[in-house]
């Protein structure tokens, strides 16, 4: 059996890693509570629990197909992403 991927991101990894500012930790910003809290390491945001199943939350074959397809884009996107940004600003 394939490896279960349970915390899936909305927003990938490979996005919220620009945006650390030292080991790893992005600001939070907690809309609803109009505050800035504590700052999180990037992969530990942004995600739910099998947020690609057909009833979020719940296991199922379809949130990991999505999720394999969505590794699978954002490995040949991030290997290109450095030269994708330089491009973009140029």
């Amino acid at each position: 059996m394939n490896q279960i991927t349970k915390d899936q991101h909305y927003v990938p990894k490979l996005y919220l890693k620009r945006f650390a500012i030292k080991n790893g930790q992005v600001q939070i910003l907690d809309l609803k509570n109009r505050r800035i809290n504590k700052p999180r390491h990037y992969s530990s945001v942004c995600y739910e629990k099998f947020f690609y199943g057909i009833e979020s939350g719940v296991f199922d074959e379809t949130s990991q197909e999505f999720e394999t397809w969505f590794q699978n884009f954002e490995n040949v996107f991030g290997d290109n992403w450095e030269s994708i940004i330089i491009n973009a600003l140029s």
